[in-house]
């Protein structure tokens, strides 16, 4: 599926546990705060506020659960083993 963006702060509990499940998978990714990465975060989700905001392919996602769902999904349909 690509390249995950995670958009958070490392205040959020719940960005920094999206951080470590992509660790935990090995999913490549990227974590950007939003402290320093203001700009593109309100460009990539105008007018949005919640975090994490993550983009994984082409599926935008708000939330560690949506992105919790997305994850098992595609560990257990062993995705992974094609990337």
């Amino acid at each position: 599926m690509g390249l995950i963006t995670i958009y958070g702060s490392d205040n959020c509990l719940h960005c920094l546990r999206a951080k470590q499940l992509a660790e935990v998978f090995q999913l490549e990714h990227e974590y950007k705060s939003v402290v320093h990465y203001r700009e593109e975060f309100d460009r990539e989700f105008p007018g949005e506020t919640a975090i994490p905001q993550i983009i994984w392919g082409k599926k935008r996602l708000t939330g560690y659960e949506e992105f919790a769902i997305l994850v098992n999904e595609y560990i257990n349909n062993g995705e992974n083993e094609n990337d």
